[in-house]
């Protein structure tokens, strides 16, 4: 996941960078500025709705604990909570 959002937030340069070689860097700007004003939006709904089912899943699931969640306290800690 790491290395698809590296590349993600790279591609702008990437695009820019390789354009200007076919074009003038005014005009590789001008396309590049214009396609973030498109992408950037497309990007956030994409994630929040991956985040929304990711939620869904989760709330499905039920109260049952996973292997990543942990209690609140630990049986140490117990003790010194009265």
């Amino acid at each position: 996941m790491k290395t698809f959002i590296a590349a993600v937030a790279l591609s702008p340069w990437i695009a820019y960078r390789l354009l200007s070689l076919l074009a003038s860097e005014d005009a590789a700007w001008q396309f590049v500025s214009a396609s973030l004003w498109v992408g950037t939006p497309i990007l956030v709904v994409a994630a929040a709705l991956r985040a929304y089912g990711e939620g869904l899943k989760r709330g499905a699931r039920g109260s049952q604990p996973s292997a990543t969640d942990r209690p609140a306290f630990q049986s140490t800690q117990l003790g010194q909570l009265n």
